[in-house]
């Protein structure tokens, strides 16, 4: 198993198995940190041959207790000018900050496919599937979230005791060579 490179948002860029199979449940839903107003949690972890999906769930009532968002380009000079800027980009200033480790590897998170306009005026919702290549080989995933100033960083490790059940669950949903007799990965 190779070390994972990076964490994804979203499905461009996943290997085939993550959607053409079902995943294995490996963690139910828990709450990663919370402050008045703001809450970031995770759905479920789900188990793939090729690492784990989490779904993230972050959501604020007051967006007063977050940065707010940077202002578009004013025009295509300023944009020109604010190239360099976005090559090296971090996400949203107005997002919430989310480092993953698995194996040592420290990667931060993007969360720009789970954007909910649906949120009442002043608040803020994201709920978005985020891709953590490759699988914990002592079935640790930690968490270090924030979202300031509202919520200073917070860190919280999830254990996946059942990580290797979880994988034996994996159900595909197309029959292909890749589906039909691969091997489970072992975690440890």
């Amino acid at each position: 198993m190779t070390e994972p490179d990076q964490f994804r948002s979203g499905d461009r860029g996943d290997p085939e198995g993550m959607w053409s199979s079902l995943g294995g449940i490996a963690h139910g839903p828990i709450v990663l940190a919370r402050a008045p107003h703001i809450v970031i949690a995770v759905r479920c972890v789900m188990a793939f041959p090729e690492g784990l999906r989490a779904w993230l769930v972050a959501d604020t009532t007051d967006i007063n207790l977050i940065p707010p968002a940077p202002s578009p380009p004013a025009n295509h000079t300023e944009a020109a000018q604010r190239l360099h800027e976005w090559e090296q980009w971090p996400g949203p200033a107005d997002d919430p900050v989310v480092h993953v480790t698995v194996n040592g590897h420290r990667r931060r998170m993007l969360m720009l496919d789970g954007r909910s306009d649906d949120a009442d005026p002043g608040a803020k919702h994201i709920d978005v599937p985020v891709r953590i290549d490759g699988l914990p080989r002592d079935g640790l995933v930690h968490f270090e979230v924030s979202w300031k100033p509202g919520l200073p960083l917070t860190s919280k490790t999830l254990h996946l005791p059942q990580l290797q059940q979880a994988l034996t669950e994996v159900r595909h949903l197309v029959h292909s060579a890749w589906g039909s007799g691969r091997q489970v990965p072992k975690c440890s």
